[in-house]
């Protein structure tokens, strides 16, 4: 983030095109299935369009994309222009923070509880080298991983009891903080994960086809969930490798 004035520069073309157009499409599908299911007359036209900006959902996920694109926008008008210091970064910051306060007025709670981790990673990019000198010191990574493990543990117990909204914002960080602090330490991986995070946004948005197809025709609450899990996984691998050759006429090669 260190060279602000060049940042954006492809970052619609790149990033944000891309992005958009896979879910596009995968709305799309969803379109065809309403048609084909007799759905399709309960969404009026404006709620279709809408769908393509994850505002609305026409039996997709939604919200998450629409927090994607939000925050990508925001990055990309808040870094358009290089400001002294630090100054784009909290240009984004406060946008993120308005954002936030948006939503807070006009959706549920799950669209804006997480939202404020995004500028979080930003802040944690900026100064990555400094932190990362700083934890490779074992006394220094258990000075600040107790405090702010603990402090994740106390108020997530609080959040359940008293199931506080706002408080969430709090856990979501704290809780984005704790899995730096251990990754530092520890190595999570294995095919699996691999493979589930190559695929993370077809699986996400698609899960919901076969469940929403089959939910009528499997009694089994174990069959229906396998059988799900199985075409999704199909589906989610097809479909990327079919929008590999998409993004490639995107981006370039």
């Amino acid at each position: 983030m260190e060279n602000q004035g060049g940042y954006t520069k492809g970052f619609l073309k790149k990033r944000f095109l891309p992005v958009w157009v896979q879910f596009a499409i995968c709305v799309g599908l969803f379109l065809v299935m309403d048609l084909a299911i007799g759905s399709l007359s309960s969404y009026s036209i404006g709620h279709v369009i809408l769908a393509f900006t994850g505002w609305t959902s026409i039996g997709n996920s939604n919200w998450f994309m629409f927090d994607t694109f939000a925050l990508y926008l925001l990055v990309f008008f808040s870094f358009i222009k290089s400001l002294p210091g630090k100054s784009n970064l909290i240009l984004f910051s406060v946008a993120s923070c308005t954002l936030t306060a948006i939503l807070f007025f006009t959706k549920e709670s799950y669209w804006w509880n997480t939202l404020l981790a995004f500028p979080l990673g930003m802040w944690f990019a900026q100064y990555k080298k400094e932190i990362d000198v700083f934890l490779q010191k074992p006394k220094n990574h258990l000075i600040v991983s107790i405090p702010v493990v603990s402090l994740f543990l106390i108020l997530f117990r609080i959040y359940l009891r008293f199931d506080l909204d706002i408080g969430y914002i709090l856990l979501s960080l704290l809780f984005a903080s704790s899995v730096i602090l251990l990754t530092m330490k520890i190595r999570i991986g294995n095919k699996i994960l691999y493979f589930l995070g190559s695929h993370v946004f077809s699986i996400y948005i698609l899960q919901r086809i076969p469940m929403i197809l089959l939910q009528d025709k499997i009694d089994n609450r174990y069959l229906y969930l396998s059988t799900c899990f199985i075409i999704t996984i199909v589906v989610s691998v097809l479909f990327d490798r079919a929008f590999s050759v998409v993004r490639s006429r995107i981006v370039g090669k």
